[in-house]
């Protein structure tokens, strides 16, 4: 697919499309006219090549909005295929944000795009937490401008069994309140196989609810840092999350709660052996030298591991202030960039030139009455 130059194809049409529609004094990155078609298409095509750099860039920061004609379906799959794109490009920000736009369309009745997007919501929210050790023991939250319904679907998933729960056979009591919530599913779509979800990887379960109830059990053990009880639903579920398209996300999420019980001791003590933390962590010595070594080089977390065999842990107010440093200083970066494309769009606005040539042609007027006002200057003057 790469080869056949239509992702070239479709990136030409949809910058032409992006300038014949934008006034020439408004043409930069984040200026995107409309939601269309075109960019659905695109997106499906690169999730489906795998080319997921390629279409962040091409997308860059624009955050385009339905124009009226616009179907629910194609914003649902816009910004859902816009969450897996940034989730291949690891850039974990922008696929939260696509994910919590996805799950806020309004709509009356539950969609299977919009439980495919909170699944990977909820998982990229605990990945995001391997960058921001700060962060542990955050729980990640529900989207709370998400519609009605869904937080109805949600609830009642919360409460049913288990995908692996028996349920017992005979007549069961009625329950006490029911939630009468069905999924609207999204038309089949080709492609790879986590690109759009469809009747058979996001559609009802046996259970009802979408399977939904095991990415709420994964949740809750990540927030417990309760490594067991993960590795376990993994394991009991494994099928599920295959089916769904989510057992990459997953490893990666157990990557973290690993990462995050390694932080969870570094609380506790400043000197551990390195075969007492192996077993905190529920792996071989090896492999607890793994983890340390890449946090130490990914994350730029001083801890060491001395010859004597014992780990010694960074004291947390240094790694506080060397955090919010660098916080700061992101923040700044991302101002200057605001500033000067700012700038570049005031300069290069026609309204900004009209108005800055009117007050050049008033302040010339008001020199020259002045200047006849004031007279010859005489010797008394002086």
């Amino acid at each position: 697919m790469t080869e056949s130059g239509i992702l070239l194809v479709l990136a030409t049409v949809l910058e032409r499309q992006r300038h014949s529609s934008t006034p020439n004094h408004d043409r930069s990155e984040t200026a995107f006219p409309y939601l269309s078609t075109i960019a659905v298409e695109f997106l499906q095509v690169c999730v489906a090549a795998e080319q997921y750099r390629y279409a962040s860039r091409v997308l860059g920061t624009a955050w385009p909005r339905p124009r009226p004609g616009t179907t629910v379906t194609q914003v649902l799959r816009y910004y859902y295929l816009r969450g897996i794109v940034h989730i291949g490009s690891n850039e974990l920000e922008w696929a939260v944000r696509s994910f919590q736009t996805c799950v806020s369309v309004p709509a009356e009745t539950v969609s299977a795009i919009a439980i495919a997007a909170w699944k990977r919501l909820v998982l990229v929210q605990c990945i995001r937490q391997l960058a921001q050790p700060m962060l542990t023991g955050v729980t990640p939250q529900a989207v709370k401008t998400m519609p009605p319904c869904l937080h109805r679907y949600l609830a009642a998933a919360e409460h049913a069994p288990s995908a692996r729960t028996e349920v017992p056979e005979g007549p069961q009591p009625p329950a006490e309140t029911e939630t009468v919530t069905h999924l609207v599913e999204a038309p089949e779509e080709t492609g790879h196989r986590h690109d759009q979800p469809n009747s058979e990887e996001s559609g009802p379960s046996p259970d009802g609810h979408g399977n939904v109830k095991v990415y709420l059990d994964l949740v809750g053990a990540f927030s417990k840092s309760d490594s067991k009880a993960f590795v376990t639903l993994v394991t009991n579920h494994e099928n599920i999350l295959q089916g769904d398209g989510t057992a990459g996300l997953v490893r990666q999420v157990r990557t973290a709660l690993t990462d995050r019980l390694v932080y969870d001791c570094s609380r506790v003590y400043a000197v551990l052996p390195l075969t007492d933390l192996a077993i905190r962590l529920g792996v071989s010595v090896v492999a607890a030298q793994t983890v340390l070594l890449r946090l130490s080089t990914e994350q730029s977390w001083p801890v060491r591991v001395d010859e004597d065999g014992m780990v010694r842990f960074p004291r947390w107010s240094d790694v506080r202030m060397d955090v919010s440093a660098h916080d700061r200083i992101e923040s700044l970066l991302q101002l200057t960039r605001a500033v000067q494309n700012l700038d570049w769009q005031v300069a290069s606005s026609h309204k900004y030139q009209t108005l800055l040539r009117k007050e050049k042609s008033k302040s010339g007027s008001k020199t020259n009455a002045a200047r006849s006002l004031a007279g010859p200057r005489g010797v008394e003057d002086v």
